[in-house]
C-alpha cells in the first residue's frame, strides 16, 4: 500500500477515540453557528481554543487574487486554533447549520494542561493529527491527475468519519468547497465522482452521503 494512504489512516486514528474532553469542559462555552458563519475571522485574536462537537468547519485563507483556499476541513472530536502568534493566519467557517463549537479561554487551557499531564498527552495527540491531516494533503496535492485527489479526499473523509449506517459516509461540504480544498475545478470534481460512481466503485444515496463499494479500486486510483 502507498504511503499517502497510510498516512491519512494513521492521521485519523486518535480521532476515531472521540478526544480528549476530561476537564476541558468546565472550561468550555458551547456556542451554535449557521451555514456560512464564521467561527473567526483571519487575523483575529488567538485568544481560544475550539472544539467541534457537531456539524462540520471548513478552514480557509482568501489569496490575494481574490480566491478562497481551503485547508482543512473539521469534523466532530476536532480540536483546533492552536497558534504560536497572537492572531489567526485562517478563518473557520462553518459549512452547515446548527454547528456545534465548544470554546476555551487559551491561557486558562495551557494551565490546566500544565497541571493535568494525562490531558496535555490527549490534546498533543491531536495536535499532531492535525499535522499529519495536512502533511498528507500537501502528498495529495502533489499529485498531477485529479482524479487522484478525489480519490484521496473520498479516503480521506471515509477515514475521519464516524460512519453511519452500512458504511455510510457523510459529505457535508459542497463539491465547490471539494474543489477549493483540492485546488480545482467545481466541474472535474463533479465529473470524477460520476466516473467513479459509473465504474461502482463508490455508490451515493443522495448529494452528501456516499458509500464505497470497492476500497481497493478507490486505494487503487488515488495511488497511482
Amino acid at each position: 500500500m502507498q504511503l499517502s494512504t497510510i498516512s491519512v489512516r494513521n492521521a485519523h486514528r486518535t480521532h476515531a477515540s472521540g478526544g480528549p474532553p476530561g476537564q476541558m469542559d468546565s472550561l468550555g462555552t458551547l456556542r451554535r453557528y449557521g451555514a456560512d458563519e464564521r467561527i473567526w475571522r483571519q487575523d483575529e485574536s488567538a485568544a481560544y481554543w475550539y472544539r467541534l462537537v457537531g456539524g462540520a468547519a471548513r478552514k480557509c485563507m482568501q489569496i490575494s487574487d481574490g480566491r478562497r483556499q481551503i485547508v482543512d476541513f473539521l469534523l466532530p472530536g476536532d480540536l483546533f486554533g492552536f497558534h504560536t502568534g497572537l492572531t489567526h493566519d485562517f478563518s473557520v467557517e462553518c459549512v452547515v447549520a446548527n454547528t456545534a463549537v465548544l470554546r476555551y479561554p487559551r491561557r486558562e487551557m495551557e494551565s490546566l494542561m500544565e497541571a493535568d499531564l494525562q490531558l496535555a498527552r490527549g490534546v498533543r495527540e491531536i495536535a499532531f493529527e492535525s499535522i499529519e491531516r495536512m502533511q498528507s494533503r500537501i502528498v495529495l496535492l502533489g499529485r498531477s491527475r485529479a482524479m487522484e485527489r478525489v480519490c484521496g479526499f473520498l479516503l480521506e473523509m471515509a477515514y475521519r468519519a464516524q460512519t453511519e449506517t452500512q458504511g455510510t459516509v457523510s459529505l457535508p461540504m459542497s463539491r465547490y468547497d471539494i474543489a477549493d480544498y483540492l485546488a480545482i475545478a467545481v466541474e472535474t470534481v463533479s465529473r470524477s465522482l460520476t466516473t467513479l460512481r459509473s465504474k461502482r466503485v463508490i455508490a451515493f444515496l443522495d448529494t452528501r452521503h456516499f458509500r464505497i463499494l470497492d476500497w481497493g479500486a478507490l486505494e487503487a486510483k488515488c495511488c497511482r
